[in-house]
């Protein structure tokens, strides 16, 4: 159970410089240096399911991945797909032969069999290989089949993987900022800098000051190339009513939301100044109960959020009744 004016501590993740920057915003296909094939789940989202490495369709599910940082903290990740995203790659237990393979599993940045260190190449542009945090002698490998292991066996073009960033509709940017303009009245799409719910949408000329012209993309979890549009201005306005709240003199302020850090509908600038202004953030979280007495509300009881969408990517929390907080 939760206070209001007492809702819990922010641990902060710092990712560590040591090992390669790749964007938690972006998508990949993640490419063998030795075969030109890409990591593939091969079209199934299930758990168990092998990953692998084919040839890049457009046409085929389970090619495209995503970054999580871990919960640990140290500049570790979780490879997510953007097909499934309720699974990620994790490293099977020991099999016959004494390999270890890469398959699908349920997505937990706390779990160490799927966390990797992604290690750059030197030298090599967009190249890493990809170590098991749970023993980072071993590297994840390419046969010549196609087939993936874990393995010590050297650094070798085989435990080569070349990151290749999925480009949006058009090429559109993530980290980019756009105007959308019309091609007959040369006016821009705007909300009228009205951050919120049912705003309507509509074109004006355009004002650099406004804070409702400029927008975002992202990708939807859909697997089928479309994408949504963000205001900028106002990506998620509870995180203005919580900068508001903390600056109009409230104790304490802490903002709890079903997403993954990482995945949390709101720019990564405005989530950082919130923080810097004393702001906290619990991730993966959803309300079960709200406290009153003498019909006014005193707290707030959260339940652990352990999954928010389906195998087809479609928004469907599940929960764990049992955790609370």
């Amino acid at each position: 159970m939760k206070r209001l004016m007492n809702l819990g501590l922010l641990m902060l993740l710092s990712l560590s410089t040591a090992w390669a920057q790749l964007s938690t915003s972006k998508t990949y296909y993640i490419r063998s240096a030795k075969t030109g094939h890409v990591v593939s789940c091969a079209g199934q989202g299930a758990r168990n399911v092998q990953v692998v490495t084919e040839a890049q369709s457009d046409q085929t599910k389970g090619q495209k991945w995503q970054l999580r940082p871990t919960a640990y903290g140290d500049g570790t990740y979780i490879v997510v797909s953007v097909d499934f995203p309720s699974f990620a790659i994790d490293v099977a237990p020991e099999r016959p032969g004494g390999e270890f393979h890469p398959v699908l599993w349920d997505a937990n940045t706390a779990s160490a069999n799927e966390s990797f260190v992604i290690q750059a190449v030197s030298d090599r542009e967009q190249t890493y290989r990809l170590l098991w945090r749970s023993d980072q002698s071993k590297a994840m490998h390419v046969t010549d089949t196609g087939e993936l292991f874990m393995t010590a066996e050297g650094e070798d073009e085989a435990s080569c993987f070349v990151f290749e960033e999925c480009k949006l509709a058009g090429g559109l940017d993530p980290d980019k900022t756009y105007y959308i303009r019309s091609v007959l009245t040369g006016k821009v799409f705007s909300n009228g800098e009205k951050g919120m719910n049912d705003a309507p949408v509509f074109t004006e000329e355009v004002n650099e000051a406004s804070t409702g012209q400029k927008w975002k993309v992202q990708s939807t979890t859909f697997g089928d190339g479309s994408i949504i549009f963000v205001s900028a201005g106002y990506p998620n306005v509870a995180i203005d009513v919580a900068r508001t709240a903390h600056r109009c003199g409230a104790d304490t302020v802490s903002m709890f939301c079903l997403e993954p850090r990482e995945k949390m509908p709101a720019s990564e600038e405005e989530i950082a100044e919130a923080m810097d202004e004393g702001v906290t953030v619990d991730c993966g979280w959803g309300p079960k109960e709200i406290l009153t007495e003498n019909g006014r509300v005193t707290g707030i009881v959260f339940k652990r959020c352990t999954s928010v969408w389906d195998e087809s990517g479609r928004f469907c929390p599940t929960y764990d009744e049992n955790d609370l907080k």
